[in-house]
């Protein structure tokens, strides 16, 4: 808990907090009326998925002040880039899913026929939360290799029948909105887990340039 207040209150000294403001208005925007035009038992993909990139943008304030040297040279520059950011991170993913089963909630009474898609569509958006957090652990130290492995596993995901095929498991377990909110939980504290171990194993390498703003970059 103190890691995380530590963050939330360094955010204010990061590079760009206006424009990521408004990326977040952007995202919450496209995700809301993606998810209320959209088909009432499938807020899973575009929608939820705008949602959950609102979660990464306090991440990416966080790590821009890890260009600063004075940052580079204080004794919480290891904090800096493992132990906070996961905090901050693991929160904001937490109230992005929230949010989700609110909605979830919510499409439910609007749409009960279709609460066995919601609860499957609820799973399959904390998945997308893990393959996020993984690659958040990675890609300031290693954006090129993180994006090349990203990329591919995100597509398959979405469009290409992975997550139709977690969809055609889940099924067969039965699903109910309480065990739905569960799994996805715990889906999202494996992904904080292995953030976490990912910002440790690669904490001595270098800030990748490419995953700063451009201004910043001249700084690495």
């Amino acid at each position: 808990m103190n890691e995380l207040k530590k963050g939330v209150k360094m955010i204010r000294y990061a590079y760009g907090i206006k424009s990521t403001c408004i990326q977040a208005g952007f995202f919450f925007l496209s995700g809301l009326i993606l998810t209320v035009t959209g088909d009432g038992g499938d807020f899973g993909s575009l929608g939820g998925f705008f949602w959950i990139c609102i979660g990464l943008l306090p991440l990416q304030l966080l790590y821009s002040l890890s260009v600063s040297n004075m940052v580079l040279a204080s004794p919480m520059r290891k904090k800096m880039q493992t132990v906070v950011p996961t905090a901050v991170n693991a929160a904001s993913m937490v109230v992005i899913y929230l949010a989700e089963v609110l909605v979830c909630g919510l499409l439910e009474r609007r749409n009960p026929q279709q609460a066995g898609e919601l609860y499957l569509n609820l799973v399959v958006l904390a998945m997308s939360q893990v393959f996020l957090m993984v690659y958040s652990g990675l890609c300031y130290k290693h954006f090129v290799l993180a994006t090349l492995l990203f990329i591919p596993v995100m597509v398959n995901w979405m469009w290409e029948g992975w997550g139709n095929r977690m969809h055609i498991w889940l099924q067969g377990l039965d699903m109910t909105f309480g065990r739905a909110v569960l799994t996805g939980f715990c889906l999202i504290a494996a992904g904080i887990l292995a953030e976490y171990l990912l910002t440790l194993l690669f904490y001595r390498s270098p800030m990748a340039k490419m995953a700063q703003a451009l201004p910043l970059r001249k700084a690495l």
